[in-house]
């Protein structure tokens, strides 16, 4: 699959099974990036483990479903997963 926003950092599609890992400072930009690339991702058929730690994960599924996605759905047919590092 091709990723938007970092497909040309990577010589080729990503392999199907690929673990895609962005560290960022909650301010950067890279927080809005990662949740576009999700979206995208998701869209495509892909499945998104989401790791939140600066931020209540609700906060995520918001956004997520701002932009078009049936988070729930996706949450229940394991599409999606939100793990939860801030709330600890």
């Amino acid at each position: 699959m091709h990723v938007a926003l970092i497909q040309d950092l990577l010589k080729g599609p990503l392999p199907p099974g690929s673990t895609l890992l962005v560290e960022y400072d909650p301010t950067s930009t890279w927080y809005q990036a990662s949740l576009c690339i999700a979206a995208g991702w998701l869209r495509t058929g892909g499945v998104v483990s989401y790791h939140v730690s600066a931020q209540p994960p609700e906060n995520i599924r918001s956004q997520l479903t701002q932009m078009g996605l049936n988070v729930k759905e996706l949450e229940a047919n394991e599409k999606l997963r939100v793990f939860d590092w801030y709330t600890a």
